[in-house]
């Protein structure tokens, strides 16, 4: 199974990415401006969130070690810096990664969450439903990829 090479990846690219958010945040502005409202709660679990990030990021990397090979073995080589990084991109490019990282958490945890929830939706089944959305938004990069995001996104709204 081979990855998605990414290495063409670029800052305008990235800038690009944010799009759907921004077009979302300025959509849900228009219908309820009072779902954009950012709580001292809700910024606890932000932090909360960038703390568990590198854990995420190991459980992704063992979805895709197990998948790939059955084994947790060898996982430690496969860490490494990606292409795109190694490259030293400019400054603002790591404001576009916080930026979509930030717009996937609002669309997936404070918008999708609260509204399935509103909808009659248990609280298992919105999270279940919002990871599984996130997971396939990550459909480009394969289906491994969707598997460790699904499981990410659990992690995520189960802390939300």
């Amino acid at each position: 199974m081979r990855g998605l090479d990414t290495r063409g990846a670029s800052a305008p690219f990235l800038a690009l990415l944010t799009l759907p958010f921004v077009l979302i945040a300025l959509a849900v502005w228009q219908v309820d401006a009072a779902r954009l409202a950012v709580t001292p709660a809700a910024l606890s679990l932000v932090a909360l969130a960038v703390l568990a990030a590198p854990a995420c990021i190991v459980l992704e990397m063992a979805v895709q070690q197990l998948v790939r090979t059955g084994s947790l073995r060898g996982l430690a080589q496969i860490w490494g810096v990606h292409g795109f990084w190694q490259a030293r991109p400019p400054v603002f490019a790591y404001g576009f990664v916080i930026a979509i990282a930030v717009g996937e958490e609002f669309v997936y945890r404070h918008l999708a969450l609260g509204i399935l929830q509103e909808f009659g939706a248990g609280t298992g089944l919105a999270v279940a439903i919002t990871a599984l959305f996130y997971g396939l938004n990550h459909l480009y990069f394969g289906g491994v990829t969707v598997l460790s995001k699904t499981l990410v996104g659990l992690v995520f709204a189960g802390l939300y």
